[in-house]
This record gives structure tokens, sequence and C-alpha cells, in this order.
């Protein structure tokens, strides 16, 4: 805590908030602005376009007196620039708070400038954001939802990229071997409303995890050296894929054999017959189709755990309730394109055919499966997957001196 009151009166707001204890009050832990400028050394103001900086000369002196430092009292605004530029120059992310006029300079500096909402104008305009309850919860709470959001991030890349990869590379090798594609314009479009907007409000809406025990508090800290695709995110999407994609395929070339009485030639056959009718070719298609939906929407579940370790995929199932119902709704949308499939209009709109008990049944016990594959394919070791990230560069890891932060 850094403050201009006078050291009682910062001791005893600290000590009131738990910041520090009465057995600390003599110690490092407390000095005067005057004393803490008198510890970290000298320093150099340097002019850029953004502004006055400040370099730090000893930056070793620096991290000393942080390892024991917790108030400054009687601080002035160039105790608080100082305060940031030291972190800033060893790397770490700094938020500030403040109200006043002589807080702006800081609050501008700072990597998040946090100004309440009885603040000054000025401290507003230099400030990031501005808390309006003038509440420090409020601070607590947008650190929560801001970890969140950044797995469920990563829990709706998971989820896209297997679709994408599986429908894409499906499509690519049917339209290659049968020289059409599987699925009409209405298929795809509804797909990809799955695994977009839908897939978006259902994972992305996933609340912070609650927890009381102050290591596993530390575990869900997020640097700004994560990478939002990880080694178990690349596992997952290529494990589920593969998965998937065998049992497209297996479905599409060996599906005449398994659900119909009649052989029939897929390379020849066509979708509707003379009469407007689909043809067994049409039925292969929508049994296709219908897998495939299923397999993805069983997978959002999957998707929703970030822990690598992870094979309870149901272990948060009743915390996100709008998740469960954008679920049913695309089950409900699902089952209701395919029983259209027995109307002439809808099935020559939706591009399905009405499907038999047997086959219904056989299209959702296969959906199941990315649910059951899920325990083994957290049994695969996770440094398998380590390089490729490397190898396709897709996000820039962020250099400096974190790491040194994180053991004051």
């Amino acid at each position: 805590m850094i403050s201009g009151d006078h050291l009682e009166t910062a001791f005893s707001v600290a000590e009131s908030v738990g910041i520090i204890s009465s057995r600390e009050k003599n110690s490092k832990c407390i000095m005067e602005g005057s004393n803490f400028r008198e510890q970290i050394g000298e320093y150099k103001e340097i002019v850029t376009p953004k502004g006055i900086q400040i370099e730090l000369l000893d930056i070793k002196k620096f991290t000393a007196t942080l390892k024991t430092l917790k108030v400054i009292a009687r601080a002035t605004a160039l105790d608080r620039f100082l305060l940031i530029s030291g972190f800033k120059q060893m790397g770490g992310k700094v938020g500030m708070t403040g109200k006043s006029v002589a807080d702006s300079n800081a609050l501008k500096q700072a990597t998040v400038g946090l100004c309440m909402g009885t603040g000054c104008q000025v401290a507003k305009d230099n400030s990031d954001l501005i808390v309006t309850d003038n509440d420090f919860t409020s601070i607590y709470s947008s650190i929560k939802w801001g970890r969140a959001i950044f797995k469920n991030v990563a829990k709706f890349i998971k989820f896209q990229l297997t679709v994408n990869v599986t429908l894409c590379t499906f499509i690519l090798l049917h339209s290659m071997i049968y020289g059409r594609s599987p699925f009409n314009v209405i298929q795809l479009l509804w797909a990809n409303l799955i695994m977009d907007i839908l897939g978006a409000i259902a994972i992305c809406t996933e609340p912070p995890q609650k927890s009381s025990d102050v290591q596993c508090k530390k575990s869900h800290r997020v640097s700004s050296k994560f990478q939002v695709i990880t080694a178990e995110v690349w596992r997952s999407v290529i494990c589920q894929s593969s998965m998937q994609l065998l049992v497209l395929i297996i479905l599409s070339c060996f599906g005449p054999l398994m659900f119909f009485d009649e052989k029939f030639n897929k390379f020849s056959e066509p979708l509707r017959d003379s009469s407007g009718n689909p043809t067994n070719n049409m039925v292969l298609d929508t049994i296709v189709f219908h897998t495939f939906v299923l397999m993805s929407l069983f997978n959002q579940i999957n998707c929703r755990v970030a822990d690598e370790h992870e094979m309870n995929v149901f272990k948060t199932l009743f915390n996100n309730s709008l998740f469960w119902i954008v679920l049913l709704v695309e089950f409900g949308l699902q089952s209701y394109m395919v029983w259209q499939g027995k109307n002439p209009l809808g099935s020559v709109l939706l591009g399905t055919s009405d499907l038999t008990m047997n086959q219904m049944i056989t299209c959702w016990s296969l959906g199941l499966a990315p649910l059951l594959f899920h325990p083994l394919t957290v049994l695969i070791k996770v440094d398998l997957f380590e390089n490729i990230n490397v190898k396709l560069g897709l996000e820039e890891k962020e250099e400096g001196f974190a790491s040194r932060v994180s053991q004051i």
C-alpha cells in the first residue's frame, strides 16, 4: 500500500485490511517515502514520445527493498512513479488505484490504472478503469472474471479447432473420393453456428472457479507469458479430431454394408430417385451428419474442463446453467432437422431424410464417443505436444523478467 498519509495513519489502515500485522510496525515492512527513495538508490529521467520515464540505476537495491516492503507512508507523486517504474523495469505488471490529482501520473504509468468513482476528473481521465461503486471487492471480482475469461477463451478455441479440423478434413477427403460434399449448405451453416456463436455463448460464459485454498488461488493466476493455445489444447484437438474422423470415415465408407439390406454403389447412387424421394445414399449422409453434430455437441462438455489431468468432465456440472440451456437447444434443433427429413419440403431444404429407430440409436451411441474417449486422451502425456506451438508460432512469448517478480 502506498499512501500520502502520516505513518501512523497508514499503518492503522494497512493493519485493518490485513496488509501488515502489529508486530511489523517498526520493521522494514513500512517506511516513509523519503526512506524509500534512499533505499532504492539513484535514478534518471528519460524523455520519450510517450512522456517522461524513470530508469532505476541499481535494480538490485529496488528488488532487495521490495522483499520486505509492504507499506509506504507520506508518499509523493514521485514515490508512486518510482515504484511503478521499478516494477515495470523488472518486467512486472502494475495495477494502481487512486482518486486524487497526485495519483493521476501514477495511474497513467501503471499497466492498469483504476480510479474510484468519487475521484477527481483528472484521475479518471488518466485511468483505464473506473470503479463506480468505490468498492475494492469490485476490483477483486474483475480480476477473477479476467482469469475466467482467459480460460474460457482457451476452452472455446479447443472446441472450435476440433470442429473445424474434423469438418474440413472430412469434407476434403469425402469430396476427393466421391466427388461431392457430404453436407449441403444449410448443414454447413448449422455446423458453423454451433462452433461459433452458440459455442461461444455456451463455453465463454463459464463463471470463475470458487476456491478457498491459497495455493489453488495462486495456481489460477494468469501471467502475460501464458499462451491461450497450449499443449493441452493441441492434445485434445488432435486426439478428438482423429477419433471423430475415424468414426465418420467408417460410417461413410462402410455404411452401405452396415445399415441397409440392399447394397448400393455410393459412387453412382443419386441422393434422390426419379420421384424426388431420398435414396439410401441420402439416408447415409443424414446418419453421417447427425453423428458428426452429436459428437461435436457432446465434445462441448469435454471442453469445459481446462485441467490437463482432469478426467471427470462433470466436475463443474451445474455451475453454468446457460451452457446447458444452449446445449439442450442445440440438441433440440438438431433432432428437429433430422425429424423434418420425413417431410418432403423439410428434406429438400435441410438435406436430411427420415431415420429408423436403430439408425437413430447408432447415431446417439456414436455421438457419446467423445465423452468416453476423453479419459483415454488424458492418459496421453502432454509433453508429446509441447513442440507444436513452437513450430507453428501462433503466439509470441513475451520476454522480460517476470520470473524475478514472482520470487519477491
